[in-house]
């Protein structure tokens, strides 16, 4: 490539080239050649061999996959990503179709060359390996709790030594059962019991082996374009997410405790947010990991900054050129509003929905299982006295208890009984969470008594998780969502799918978030702009005083 030294400075913040001195890079960019893509031109289609490698420097690439003559977009790649290395990697072809979102320039690395770079620059392979295979296993998970355009770079395991080395211990008894049983059975001369006493002991460890495997598989490590997400998962147990937008990112480090880690590559990636640390403890290629989460923080504040600079520029446009005034707003009549009849407010009384809406605001109520809690000595007595009567009319009962006896005792029974039911129904159905425009509530009115409110800033939560232990949490979706706001924590008990409740949270965080960003910077531009504006008339003052004789 003709000035290979004028793209280096490109490739330096791009993570798949963290680390690599300036004599590396400027080896690779000569083997680089520049291309460029008009919007709407396809570079590559899926099923084609794979003979190049692309990094983008400018512009926007859309990915395209066919799926049963269904077309799925795959999400968007902007400046700095890079794309085509899977291909060449596993010597397979395109497993998508790539086409110009916008007007790009592309860097093209053939495939010769790409092999040959390879061996010559140490880490590259690693750095190719770990963006594509996250993205495999990106496609191959269910992650509902995305936002619409959030692109996953990178998903992450523990590295599997860690795995090997929980694996030692049940090996190691496995081993010795295989010859306890074998011993026990010539020292007994029973066959038989050897092999049941020794087979007792092969299912214990091969099942234990097969829970550790498990267990280490379920744990990943992400990076999207918008937060860095831990996700825990114990089989029947528990299950939580941990993440933090990038905007509150404080630093990333990377620890690696002695030399024979280092010499694997395993570390740990320590991102420091201002709600604590979020660690992916034990990860290969740390280094390539912790450079990723760099990469994509600088580009969030970037982002920002860019934003920012085009609205300011409306701004002082808006001042210097003001709209014409006297421009008409259209009335809005007010319908007419009825109250609910008494059919509706029966429904809306016997409601047993667990999410629900009322304007802006999301409405939580607790698990049917705390339902069927609350309510389950009444139910019972109701269940009683239902049977009884059904006893009584068909002429079931011993003959002292006579039909008005028995009506009359099921009369006087059901109405307090009845009542109990109901006065938890509704205790269970005012034990609510909101999520509002700016804050999360925490409801409960006591039936016929008190009523408690816990409540917290949208824009002070510092963090988000959600817990479903047990197996009985896992089996209803049902658990927790745990909101950390400052040194106190706002808890959500009992609700149904927490994964969707800390999702509501999030978007919502992120609405408050981008509202108060937009109108501080908003208030900041029209202050410049008045500014700007008076400058202007000042300018023009100046000038026209100038150009009098």
């Amino acid at each position: 490539m003709e000035n290979a030294a004028a793209y280096v400075a490109r490739m330096r913040p791009i993570y798949l080239f963290k680390g690599f001195t300036d004599e590396q890079l400027l080896a690779l960019a000569e083997d680089f050649a520049v291309e460029t893509h008009p919007a709407g031109e396809v570079i590559f289609h899926q099923g084609d061999r794979g003979d190049a490698f692309y990094v983008i420097t400018r512009g926007e690439v859309g990915a395209i996959r066919k799926i049963r003559d269904r077309e799925v977009d795959l999400g968007v790649l902007k400046a700095g990503d890079f794309f085509g290395e899977r291909a060449l990697l596993k010597r397979s072809v395109r497993s998508a179709t790539m086409v110009a979102k916008s007007d790009c320039e592309l860097l093209r690395l053939d495939a010769e060359r790409f092999e040959e770079d390879m061996r010559l620059v140490p880490g590259l392979r690693a750095n190719l390996e770990l963006m594509a295979e996250g993205r495999d296993q990106a496609r191959r998970m269910r992650l509902p709790w995305l936002i619409p355009n959030e692109q996953v770079y990178a998903v992450a395991r523990r590295h599997p030594i860690i795995l090997y080395q929980a694996l030692v211990l049940p090996a190691f008894l496995l081993i010795v059962s295989i010859a306890a049983g074998i011993g026990l059975g010539w020292y007994l001369g029973d066959v038989l019991w050897g092999t049941v006493l020794g087979g007792l002991g092969v299912l214990a460890s091969v099942g234990w082996m097969w829970w550790l495997s498990l267990d280490w598989g379920n744990d990943f490590f992400i990076v999207t374009d918008q937060r860095v997400v831990y996700l825990e998962k114990i089989i029947g147990i528990y299950d939580s997410r941990q993440e933090s937008p990038l905007s509150s990112v404080l630093s990333v480090d990377v620890r690696i405790t002695d030399a024979i880690t280092r010499s694997i590559g395993i570390g740990d990636v320590i991102v420091r947010t201002f709600s604590g640390p979020i660690s992916f403890t034990s990860v290969g290629n740390a280094a390539g990991l912790a450079a990723l989460v760099e990469e994509q923080w600088n580009r969030s504040r970037s982002r920002s900054r860019s934003a920012e600079r085009e609205a300011m520029k409306a701004a002082i446009r808006k001042s210097i050129n003001p709209p014409p005034d006297g421009l008409a707003k259209a009335k809005k009549d007010k319908d007419a509003q009825h109250g609910p009849g008494l059919l509706a407010q029966l429904s809306e009384f016997f409601s047993f929905k667990l999410r629900y809406t009322q304007g802006d605001t999301v409405i939580y109520r607790k698990h049917w299982f705390e339902l069927v809690r609350e309510t389950l000595y009444p139910t019972i007595g109701l269940i009683v006295i239902i049977v009884l009567a059904l006893t009584s009319l068909f002429g079931l009962l011993p003959a002292p208890f006579t039909m008005d006896v028995v009506a009359y005792v099921c009369l006087l029974s059901l109405i307090p009984v009845a009542g109990w039911w109901l006065y938890q129904f509704e205790d269970w159905k005012n034990d609510l969470y909101l999520i509002t425009n700016d804050q999360i509530v925490d409801l409960y009115r006591k039936p016929l008594g008190s009523e408690e409110r816990r409540s917290a800033p949208l824009g002070n939560v510092l963090s988000l998780k959600y817990e479903r232990p047990g197996a009985l949490g896992l089996l209803l979706n049902y658990g927790s969502v745990v909101a950390k706001v400052g040194a106190d924590e706002l808890r959500f008990e009992g609700v149904f799918d927490p994964v969707g409740v800390q999702n509501d949270i999030y978007r919502r965080m992120e609405a408050v978030k981008a509202r108060k960003e937009a109108s501080e910077a908003a208030r900041q531009r029209e202050e410049l702009s008045r500014w700007m504006a008076a400058y202007h008339e000042v300018a023009q003052e100046d000038a026209q005083k100038r150009l009098k004789p």
